[in-house]
């Protein structure tokens, strides 16, 4: 699968926006899509009506939606190979659709498959992974966890309904055309709708023909890319994607440099030929030159010692494991020919012993003793305290504080910055609600939002002094409100406040829920009677 050609923005979505993608995907292949679905489900409907009994025409739609999830493939198949940037033609998807029915069709249509409502999630895990038995067990209750097969079996539950309106609205238009001008009739075809040989017998299928007709592949093409937005958060596809775009533009750039370096190395070797070339156009003396390999005598194969034979079955065993040993195979001499710098003569320098002479008869233990050496005993104990608390000193912020800080009086610095929002008092506007409704209204939510947080995150480190590391999260900075409130050292309405304000940024910067803008001028009043405006 080459994620490069993806035509669909791969990023973790809601159930809901993941759904509504099927939709935009499906604008954009209906064509392909209808025709082949029509192309099937039109010859199939004509074969159940001229097949069933004429007792039972009014109930042969119920093979037709039985046999549904066999015409739900070929949706999956097209849209599977569009999102890659392949185009289907209807004919391509007709002549692969038999294909498709290869594998698992008869469980398709058994068991609970057909009665699931949201089978359309569960549907590319058999037509298109192939997985059977115990690995397409684990793979749907991967795929359906986190409330995703909930999401596809309320829209399954959905578009049943749509069916069965499309379906009164049908039967309930031709009564409307065929009842008397006197008397309209909505529901006049489906009076005496059993008796046989009547053609309103066949509006059940006609009508189920049309609307699961319209509604399937609209059904199909959704569930399909919700699976695509499981697949997407459970592999990560958005953080491939982008990590290749990296890679990309990385090694573009690494282009011109690589040219570069590769030149230079090229030069370099040529010069290393050169210098080669030219050595061994001058022949060497005999005192330089280098050892002949095959003039040297291989090192002996020495044998431990060991005990005489104790018979000769143990000699001949002897002789032919030391005749082993000393084959080529087991043999770990190699002989290197190589230039290697000479080795420096060391230089012997004759010292002077007259030089140390004084310092040998100042502290010399068999000669009178000085007062010198107990003047200097306690010379070095205090330049060696000395150097113990000048180090101390040094790393004082290391300690703790023990030798004093840079903190404030109540010993926390507060962060400059946390989850990626400038909290410092001078980065803030004088008037934080006036600032944040005016960016409101000229259509930056996202920067409103933000900068009504981050002011309030502001307020609790700098104003009330609340501990917050320049590594926590929204959670962790709202645990830390909480525990302030406890605490006493902030009042129940703030710590309120900050856990709507909260709860509000993370629905918007997170899941692309905004709110109200009543709901946000509530939210700058508040803030204003518990912090003031200005700063």
């Amino acid at each position: 699968m080459n994620l490069d050609q993806l035509q669909i923005d791969a990023r973790p979505r809601p159930h809901a926006q993941a759904i509504d993608l099927g939709s935009a995907l499906l604008r954009e292949h209906a064509r392909t899509v209808y025709l082949t679905w029509w192309a099937i489900w039109l010859p199939l409907g004509a074969l159940i009506a001229l097949l069933s009994p004429q007792s039972l025409l009014v109930w042969n739609w119920l093979l037709l939606w039985w046999l549904r999830p066999l015409i739900e493939r070929s949706t999956i198949f097209i849209l599977s190979r569009a999102v890659f940037g392949e185009q289907i033609s209807v004919k391509q998807a007709l002549r692969a659709w038999p294909s498709l029915l290869r594998l698992g069709w008869l469980r398709s249509l058994t068991w609970w498959r057909p009665i699931m409502v949201g089978r359309g999630l569960y549907q590319p895990v058999w037509v298109l992974e192939g997985a059977r038995g115990e690995l397409a067990n684990l793979r749907r209750r991967v795929l359906g966890a986190r409330g995703a097969y909930g999401s596809a079996a309320w829209f399954g539950v959905i578009c049943a309904h749509f069916e069965f309106i499309l379906q009164f609205a049908l039967i309930s238009l031709l009564g409307i055309f065929l009842s008397s001008a006197e008397q309209i009739n909505p529901f006049l075809l489906l009076q005496d709708e059993f008796a046989a040989g009547r053609w309103e017998n066949h509006l059940p299928l006609l009508t189920y023909l049309f609307s699961a007709g319209i509604i399937g592949p609209y059904y199909a093409a959704s569930c399909f890319t919700l699976y695509l937005n499981r697949r997407a958060e459970l592999e990560g596809w958005d953080i491939e994607i982008a990590l290749r775009k990296l890679a990309r533009r990385r090694s573009s750039q690494l282009a011109p440099a690589l040219g570069k370096s590769v030149s230079k190395t090229i030069s370099k070797t040529l010069g290393v030929l050169l210098a080669a070339m030219l050595a061994f156009a001058f022949p060497c003396t005999p005192a330089e030159a280098a050892a002949d390999c095959s003039k040297l005598a291989r090192p002996d194969q020495r044998t431990a010692s060991r005990s005489a034979s104790a018979n000769p079955e143990q000699a001949r065993l002897r002789q032919s494991i030391d005749q082993l040993a000393g084959s080529e195979e087991f043999s770990n001499w190699e002989c290197v020919e190589g230039w290697q710098p000479k080795p420096k003569k060391p230089e012997k320098e004759e010292k002077d012993d007259r030089d140390w002479e004084w310092l040998r008869k100042l502290l010399n233990a068999d000669g009178p003793k000085l007062p010198v050496a107990d003047i200097l005993k306690p010379v070095f104990i205090a330049l060696l305290i000395i150097l113990v608390a000048w180090l101390i000193y040094r790393n004082r912020k290391l300690l703790g504080g023990l030798l004093g800080s840079d903190k404030d009086e109540k010993g926390f610095v507060p962060a400059a910055e946390i989850c990626g929002l400038d909290i410092r008092p001078e980065s803030l506007p004088s008037d934080i609600p006036a600032s944040v409704l005016a960016l409101w209204h000229d259509g930056q939510h996202r920067a409103a939002l933000a900068l009504l947080y981050r002011a309030s995150v502001s307020r609790l480190a700098h104003r009330y002094a609340l501990e917050l590391a320049a590594g926590f999260t929204e959670g962790d900075c709202l645990e830390a409100a909480r525990t302030a409130v406890r605490n006493g050292q902030i009042s129940k309405e703030a710590g309120e406040h900050f856990t709507d304000l909260t709860r509000i940024w993370q629905a918007a910067a997170y899941a692309d829920r905004w709110p109200e803008i009543a709901t946000l001028q509530q939210l700058c009043q508040r803030w204003r009677q518990l912090h003031g405006g200005a700063q």
